[in-house]
């Protein structure tokens, strides 16, 4: 689970580090942009930590990558750096790696209930 986190830090910084030479878009601010970095940060370890000493799962490596990749993001260039345009928005990896773990995390918890009913 820690390297595929270390593993996807390293990738989404290394792409956002060429899309900020690059100059591409730059993040705009979602619904958090008002709250400070650190304290997004602190929010999202402690909400990673109660999930994998909850239920360890290797998803959550994803998101934990995704995680800590987006507060690197904020505090070396000070805002987030999106570069992959979808139909109805432009993200990042980062933010694709918390939503594709969060997925495959609740799929898990599903399937474990289903085989815990059984």
């Amino acid at each position: 689970m820690y390297v595929l986190a270390l593993g996807s830090l390293l990738i989404d910084q290394a792409v956002a580090y060429l899309a900020f030479q690059g100059g591409w878009q730059k993040g705009e601010g979602g619904p958090f942009v008002d709250i400070h970095p650190l304290l997004q940060a602190a929010v999202a370890i402690v909400l990673i930590v109660a999930l994998v000493r909850w239920r360890p799962h290797w998803s959550l490596g994803l998101v934990l990558g995704g995680t800590v990749s987006n507060w690197a993001t904020e505090l070396l260039y000070g805002q987030a750096i999106d570069y992959i345009p979808l139909y109805f928005v432009v993200t990042n990896l980062a933010d694709i790696l918390i939503v594709t773990g969060l997925g495959l995390y609740a799929i898990h918890l599903l399937r474990r209930e289903r085989n815990m009913l059984s």
